[in-house]
């Protein structure tokens, strides 16, 4: 609840930041691609779960509302953009210091 009520940890947008940051944990944490896309998935709808029923109070569950969909969106790809390049940049380094070391 600090993040909604403290502006000085929003770097550009609530959603975008939340969505950045679930990028870069999963991306850190997970190195299949269809690992993360189920954690992001389960994850984001667990926590759509929990911040409709318990924090808003909403009677009529909606699940999959357009904001879900484009925090999906931009997480999973976030994810796979930033996998990609850590994955990359980590065999080219291993690459340059083997031809070091030979």
């Amino acid at each position: 609840m600090l993040y909604f009520i403290d502006p000085m940890f929003i770097i550009y947008h609530p959603k975008v930041d939340i969505a950045v940051v679930l990028a870069l944990l999963s991306a850190s944490l997970i190195k299949n691609s269809l690992e993360q896309f189920a954690a992001i998935t389960l994850g984001m709808i667990f926590g759509d779960i929990i911040l409709s029923l318990f924090i808003f109070h909403k009677s009529p569950l909606q699940l999959g509302t357009f904001e879900l969909y484009d925090m999906w969106l931009l997480t999973f790809i976030t994810c796979r953009v930033i996998s990609e390049v850590v994955n990359r940049g980590y065999q080219g380094l291993k690459q340059y210091f083997v031809k070091i070391k030979n």
